[in-house]
């Protein structure tokens, strides 16, 4: 059968006789071929730069070059081309088993041809299947953001239903309730848009709507998040969202005129403190530029990680802080082209999109940004400060399967090169990276698993101290691994690998285990003892979970409320559904649950799924509190954290309380609790004293 198009095929190889027997088998098989034979390492490189491959046949004999530098030159690229191994059949088959286990899809010997002709014919239709399954990804997900970007855009307030509660909303509906984002209000009960005296008239409404009846609109008083009441008109709808059969609400309001809706719609692209772009909007365009690679439409990311910036923030506040970001954002909007899109994507990290650019052009940019930035002198809160930053470039193409997988390597990348000193530029590469976390999963895998089977892990307890006279018995629960030598290692040291080999969940089974039999012990010994035990994210939401934590507790005979499960508040926050099931859950068998705040994200204001979930403790995260009594901003972020958890009847735990100070403002501001060095560092006994008075 003949192809439509023509098969660009590479031939490394000395012998012109065989590669015409080799492009031969594709034309006998109906392929149209056209063939290129090199021998050096700058040919191949020549050659891949220079055109659009399909295939790459090699035969390792070469002296001046091996399957491997092949291999690299092709992972370099950041393209999507097979390479198949040919060898004669009395050399050592060597370098050929080695490139397969680095990336080579096939070893055919020359002198089967008829197993060559299959196997090039089906690399190319494996090729083609790839190259279709990406562009089915592309448009779906363009698809899936030209739907969201529709709802998104329009003027009306939309939401999604199901069960009475929200699981999609625009950013009109948050605008019109006064939400910040959609996490707020996800999971949460659309009848808390509804002033109270129309609550009997819309639950009316409601079931008439669910048993068929013919009103599909309804004019009412609706609430917004600061109790302000207003007229709305609703209009009902059979929907569906990711498969989920639910109802769509649109909500009209006819006092908002045209010109705040754009003005509005303009503000939730931007980020207010230094007026770039906001981090959802760039994932955003970042999805789309990775869908138009598909196409061979080219771009380019730059990746900015302000270096010692916390350190900055530490010695100088807060507020200087901030001020040095508005410098720096203002001098990269004076260094940008036109078509160029920046944003501050995190705390001290800017990304900027460059359609139409390549690596070479990024790389060119970001020297220019890079030397801009170390040369200036920034303005912190009235003394001059100065910085520098480190750029990790990459090029978006075809071989990119996700802006997601591209954001997590670059910001490794980023990371890794601001550790190594800083103030320079990097080049990122999706494919090395790749393989290096290939790499790094494998050792992790192996390290990890030995780990559990050789029993090296062992647990830590830290006691958590009342602040208002009680004498509970709280202790945190802390993992530590040992390695091969018996050394301890930290979390952060190996924590990251085993979330990168989906490791999270054994380790939080394994910690639960052991946690609950000495529990058990110590209440049957007539302690009246509690465990905070730490969570990962992908442990709260598996289903498995809470009957695995039953029948542990049954087994021992330990009644649940000794057990606290703390989870961090970015988590509950992003799997607010999942979040809610769980401690639901942990209710029902009489477990307590602790949400760990950072002050990383918007402070109080972000708090407004307190009222959708059961906490009992709010852990403020210990970096707030290094030098508290020299910190007013700190202060001031503690005092409030506590307070919405007063608000709300939440017990509040500080973590990391290490001098008298920071104890005593605690005590002055009304936590409940507080752990730290300052009490005892963590130990494998449990012996504090708590009948000591730290009021």
């Amino acid at each position: 059968m003949k192809k439509e198009n023509t098969v660009r095929l590479l031939i490394v190889d000395d012998s012109s006789d065989d590669a015409e027997m080799m492009s031969n088998l594709l034309r006998r098989a109906g392929y149209s071929v056209r063939v290129a034979r090199v021998e050096t390492q700058d040919e191949v490189e020549a050659a891949i730069a220079g055109q659009t491959l399909d295939l790459i046949v090699s035969v390792p004999r070469l002296a001046e070059m091996d399957v491997q530098q092949v291999l690299a030159r092709i992972r370099e690229s950041g393209m999507d081309i097979p390479l198949i191994v040919v060898t004669g059949g009395n050399e050592d088959h060597g370098p050929a088993l080695e490139a397969l286990r680095n990336g080579a899809r096939d070893m055919v010997q020359k002198d089967q041809a008829e197993r060559l002709q299959l196997a090039l014919i089906r690399e190319l239709s494996d090729l083609d299947l790839r190259r279709a399954h990406r562009m089915c990804e592309a448009s779906l997900r363009e698809t899936e953001k030209r739907n969201r970007l529709l709802l998104d855009s329009s003027h009306d307030a939309i939401a999604y239903v199901h069960d009475g509660m929200h699981i999609y909303t625009n950013a009109a509906y948050l605008s019109m309730f006064g939400y910040l984002s959609a996490e707020e209000v996800e999971g949460t009960p659309v009848m808390d848009m509804v002033a109270p005296a129309d609550h009997a008239r819309f639950k009316d409404f409601l079931r008439n709507y669910d048993k068929g009846g013919q009103a599909r609109e309804l004019d009412l008083q609706g609430r917004d998040i600061a109790g302000k009441e207003f007229k709305l008109k609703m209009e009902f709808s059979p929907a569906s969202i990711e498969g989920e059969t639910c109802t769509q609400i649109i909500i009209r309001d006819l006092s908002q005129n045209q010109e705040l809706q754009e003005k509005i719609k303009a503000l939730s692209r931007q980020e207010l403190l230094t007026g770039l772009y906001n981090h959802q909007y760039f994932l955003e365009e970042l999805d789309r530029a990775v869908a138009r690679a598909v196409n061979g439409e080219t771009s380019a990311m730059l990746y900015i990680g302000i270096d010692n910036f916390q350190a900055l923030k530490e010695n100088s506040g807060i507020p200087a802080g901030d001020m040095v970001l508005g410098d720096i954002a203002t001098l990269l909007r004076e260094k940008l082209e036109s078509g160029s899109l920046a944003a501050r994507f995190s705390d001290d990290v800017f990304t900027i999109l460059l359609q139409g650019g390549d690596t070479a052009q990024a790389q060119t940019l970001a020297e220019t940004l890079r030397k801009a930035v170390e040369e200036a002198v920034l303005d912190a809160d009235g003394q001059p400060a100065t910085l520098t930053c480190t750029i990790c470039v990459c090029a978006i193409s075809e071989s990119l399967a996700s802006s997601r997988e591209l954001l997590l390597g670059i910001s490794r990348t980023c990371t890794a090169a601001r550790n190594a000193g800083g103030n320079r530029v990097q080049v990122y590469n999706p494919a090395v990276e790749a393989r290096i976390i290939r790499e790094e999963m494998r050792h992790w895998s192996v390290q990890l698993q030995s780990a559990l089977d050789g029993n090296r892990f062992r647990l830590l307890y830290q006691p958590i101290i009342s602040l208002r006279g009680g004498s509970e018995e709280h202790y945190q629960v802390l993992l530590r691994m040992l390695d091969e030598q018996g050394n301890e290692m930290q979390p952060e040291q190996f924590m990251p690998g085993a979330e990168q080999v989906a490791l999270m969940g054994a380790l939080d089974r394994w910690v639960i285990e052991r946690a609950v039999k000495l529990l058990a012990a110590r209440r049957q010994a007539g302690h009246k003892t509690s465990f905070f035990i730490k969570l990962f994210v992908d442990t709260m939401t598996d289903k498995t979970l809470l009957p695995w934590i039953s029948e542990t507790i049954k087994a021992v005979r330990l009644a649940g409320d000794g057990l606290i499960f703390e989870v961090r508040e970015a988590s509950a926050a992003d799997n607010l559904r999942e979040a809610k099931e769980f401690v639901n859950g942990l209710k029902e068998l009489r477990c307590r649950f602790a949400l760990n705040h950072s002050p990383s994200g918007s402070g109080p204001a972000n708090f407004a799924y307190l009222r959708h979930l059961p906490v009992d403790y709010l852990k403020i995260n210990g970096s707030l509190m290094p030098g508290l009594a020299a910190r007013p901003e700190n202060q001031e972020m503690v005092k409030l954290v506590n307070e919405t958890a007063r608000g709300a009847k939440i017990a509040t735990v500080a973590e990391c309380v290490e001098d008298a100070a920071t104890l005593a403002l605690l005590w002055q501001y009304g936590l409940d609790y507080a752990q730290g060095y300052y009490f005892q560092k963590p130990g494998e006994t449990l012996t504090y004293d708590f009948s000591g008075d730290h009021a």
